[in-house]
């Protein structure tokens, strides 16, 4: 069976770091009464990319 592509651990963990960074620099940009839906979707795409890096595969 074909395995799905993944990133790799590295990679995975930058893009978690990108999204924190960014909540922490922008968060007060967002309407306060949309703030916390906003917070929970961070924090959502920061899980997906913190599970992805511990199902990386490093290929070297």
């Amino acid at each position: 069976a074909e395995q799905p592509i993944r990133v790799s651990r590295e990679s995975a963990l930058w893009c978690a770091e990108t999204i924190k960074v960014l909540w922490k620099n922008r968060h007060l940009k967002i309407a306060e009464p949309e703030r916390k839906a906003a917070e929970q979707t961070y924090q959502r795409a920061i899980k997906v990319y913190q599970q992805r890096a511990e199902e990386a595969v490093d290929h070297r």
